[in-house]
């Protein structure tokens, strides 16, 4: 098992071609919801089944915003690949660029924090 810090975190889009700094990713996961089967013969708990399909949640990407570089608008699904360089390891996802909220401060970086709604769950790729 590799551990280690998020450093050299890459993300790409496949269509598009868009790669930026990657600063900090949170969200990536799923969650599936439980069914109530509890009736009234159960005795001591409640009981519960897990739901058929699980909900994937949108994804925050925070990068470093790069005026030069035009962030795609297009809403249009595309594999989202993150590399996780001390690991080595790449997953992969369909999703798509839902919003880009960017900020300018004066006297630091700029940075952008897009949105990203999932259509597909983030897999292994090696």
């Amino acid at each position: 098992m590799a551990i280690g810090t998020g450093h050299g975190t890459t993300i790409t889009f496949g269509t598009s071609g868009f790669t930026a700094n990657l600063k900090n990713i949170t969200g990536v996961g799923f969650t599936r919801e439980k069914i109530d089967t509890t009736h009234m013969g159960t005795t001591t708990a409640k009981t519960n089944i897990a739901a058929d399909l699980y909900e994937l949640p949108d994804v925050t990407a925070d990068i470093s915003f790069d005026p030069a570089v035009a962030i795609p608008s297009t809403g249009t699904d595309e594999t989202i690949t993150i590399n996780f360089k001390a690991s080595g390891k790449t997953w992969a996802a369909t999703g798509r660029i839902a919003s880009a909220s960017i900020s300018v401060p004066m006297g630091e970086l700029m940075s952008c924090s897009l949105t990203l709604h999932m259509t597909g769950a983030f897999t292994a790729v090696n």
